[in-house]
């Protein structure tokens, strides 16, 4: 399971891309670079899901993935700036972001 995206500046995707195909089972995209990473990884696939914030691409996480027992949670190494004021601000809203989605998951 990959999390991924936010605001490139101006570097390609290709290196994630092709690093994710052979290692990643599911991407869940975000921010400005979704589509771009998305085209990247696979055209027309359904192995990859577009989401309008970390918060639903968490939520989404345990759902999408093949292997709950064996996902992981990776990001883009660029700054999500279009997401977030930094880097402490991303942290914590997937911090509060993985509590909820784990609460509500323990709550049914």
């Amino acid at each position: 399971m990959l999390i991924a995206g936010g605001k490139g500046q101006g570097q390609g995707v290709e290196p994630l891309a092709d690093a994710a195909r052979a290692r990643v089972a599911h991407a869940l995209l975000i921010g400005e670079d979704a589509p771009k990473i998305g085209a990247a990884l696979a055209a027309g696939d359904d192995s990859v899901t577009q989401c309008r914030s970390l918060q639903e691409a968490v939520d989404r996480a345990p759902r999408a993935s093949p292997h709950p027992a064996t996902s992981c949670c990776s990001r883009r190494p660029a700054p999500r700036f279009d997401m977030f004021d930094n880097f402490e601000h991303r942290g914590d809203v997937f911090k509060n972001s993985w509590s909820v989605s784990t609460s509500d998951e323990n709550a049914r």
